[in-house]
C-alpha cells in the first residue's frame, strides 16, 4: 500500500507540473493593444484572452494538449489524498475526493477551448472590422459557455478543500493539522498576492499557471507527510 500512495503522489505531481508547463505555454504572453488596432474596440468582449493574439500556433497546439494529457495524472493525488482522509470514515473521505476529481477530470474541456478561442482571437485581429461580426458572436457563446463550467469547476475545488481542511484540522487523518492550511485556494490565493513582487517577465509566463501551482504545493506535502505513513486498504 504505502508503494502505491507514494506512486500516486508522484504521478500527481508530476501531471501537475505538465499542467502548468501547459498553461506557460497556452497563456503565458502578454500583449501590447497598439500593436493590435483591429482588437481595441473588443477589449471589454475578450477580457484578458486578449493576449492570445501573440501566442504562435505552436504554443497553442502544444499548450493544449500537452495539458489534455496531463490532467488525468493529477487524479490520482485526489486517491491518495483519501486514503490519507480515510480515519474520518468513508462518508466523510469520500466527498472530497469526487469534487476534486470531477473539477479535474472536466478541466481538459476548459483548457483545451482556449486553442480555439486562440485562434477566433488570433482571426478577428485579421479581418476586416465589416467581417467580425459573425466572429465576435462565436467568441461571446464560447465565453459564456466556459464561464459556466470555469464556476462549476471552482466551485467544487473551492467546497472540496475546505472539507479537507475541516477533516484535517479535526485530526480525524493520517495528515498533519497545519496541513489544513496548505489546499489549492489557499495556496492559489497566496500566490496571487505573491506573484506582484516577482519580476514581469515571470510574473507574465506563470499568469496562467496559479492554480496548477496551487495543486503541485498541494500534492508535494501531502506526498511528504504521507510517505513513511503505514496505510492500510
Amino acid at each position: 500500500m504505502n508503494k502505491l500512495i507514494r506512486a500516486s503522489g508522484l504521478a500527481a505531481i508530476l501531471g501537475t507540473l505538465l499542467y502548468a508547463t501547459s498553461d506557460v505555454l497556452l497563456v503565458g504572453v502578454a500583449a501590447n493593444l497598439v500593436d493590435y488596432p483591429n482588437l481595441q474596440p473588443h477589449v471589454r468582449l475578450l477580457g484578458t484572452m486578449v493576449k492570445m493574439v501573440a501566442v504562435p500556433e505552436w504554443r497553442l497546439v502544444w499548450g493544449a494538449l500537452l495539458g489534455i494529457f496531463a490532467a488525468p495524472l493529477t487524479v490520482a493525488g485526489f486517491w491518495q489524498m483519501h486514503r490519507g482522509l480515510a480515519r474520518a470514515g468513508l462518508k466523510w473521505s469520500l466527498p472530497p475526493m469526487l469534487l476534486f476529481c470531477w473539477a479535474q477530470i472536466v478541466s481538459p474541456f476548459l483548457h483545451g477551448s482556449h486553442i480555439y478561442l486562440g485562434e477566433y482571437v488570433q482571426a478577428l485581429n485579421r479581418l476586416s472590422p465589416d467581417c467580425q461580426p459573425a466572429l465576435l458572436g462565436m467568441i461571446e457563446r464560447q465565453h459564456r459557455l466556459l464561464g459556466v463550467t470555469l464556476l462549476c469547476m471552482v466551485s467544487c475545488v473551492v467546497i472540496a478543500s475546505a472539507w479537507y481542511s475541516v477533516l484535517v484540522v479535526s485530526g480525524r487523518s493520517a495528515f498533519p493539522r497545519w496541513l489544513a492550511a496548505f489546499t489549492p485556494i489557499t495556496v492559489f490565493l497566496t500566490w496571487s498576492v505573491l506573484r506582484k513582487v516577482l519580476p514581469a517577465a515571470v510574473a507574465v509566463a506563470l499568469s496562467g499557471a496559479g492554480i496548477n501551482i496551487g495543486f503541485l504545493v498541494f500534492f508535494s506535502l501531502n506526498t511528504w507527510a504521507l510517505w513513511r505513513k503505514e496505510l492500510f486498504p
